[in-house]
């Protein structure tokens, strides 16, 4: 009964351990395009530079991973893409007036704390899709908050360009929408503020 119990038991810890590698290697498999990508990375990116006209209440927007996911977990589609998270934030404007208006704290280059306030656009959809080239393309659409939302497409750079003592890691346009009609939109660089 003793033998019997042994071999069940091994038995159940082959599997186990059966799986855990058939997980490991169907995810290395789905990822093999990706994995010559080079990962961007995540976190706060803001706009390299002044702000253009139109786009002056933009603050930042954070990409990260859904619920649940690190990057040891994520998994890429068939065709290289990547679902992620995230949100956007904006100052305070006549442009959301009844949105809601939330404290953002932030560390300083001095090493202090600063609160301002924020209106949180999450993401509705956003992606990453790793490129023919071995780049990563990223697309994103908020949320509407008082007929506002937010639209972003860009792409990661494989080698970050130094200007003006910050490192560029992302090229895009950022489109503002009112009510279901573009209103305002600019070509810009990103600086990555903070790493997940």
């Amino acid at each position: 009964m003793l033998k019997i119990l042994c071999i069940v038991v091994a038995s159940i810890l082959l599997m186990v351990v059966n799986a855990r590698t058939n997980r490991f290697v169907e995810s290395a498999m789905t990822n093999i395009q990706a994995d010559s990508c080079s990962f961007p990375r995540l976190g706060h990116y803001r706009i390299h530079g002044k702000q253009p006209n139109g786009l002056e209440s933009f603050r930042e927007f954070m990409l990260k991973f859904r619920p649940g996911e690190d990057q040891l977990d994520v998994k890429h589609n068939q065709n290289g893409s990547l679902i992620i998270d995230g949100e956007l934030y904006s100052k305070p404007s006549e442009d959301l007036p009844t949105a809601n208006v939330e404290p953002y704290s932030e560390l300083t280059v001095d090493g202090k704390f600063c609160t301002t306030n924020v209106v949180k656009f999450r993401f509705e959809t956003a992606g990453l899709k790793c490129e023919a080239d071995n780049s990563y393309k990223l697309i994103f659409t908020t949320e509407t908050i008082d007929g506002i939302r937010y639209s972003f497409k860009g792409l990661f750079l494989k080698q970050p360009k130094l200007v003006d003592g910050m490192y560029i890691n992302l090229i895009g346009k950022l489109t503002k929408h009112r009510d279901g009609r573009m209103v305002d939109e600019a070509d810009l660089n990103f600086v990555n503020w903070s790493y997940e």
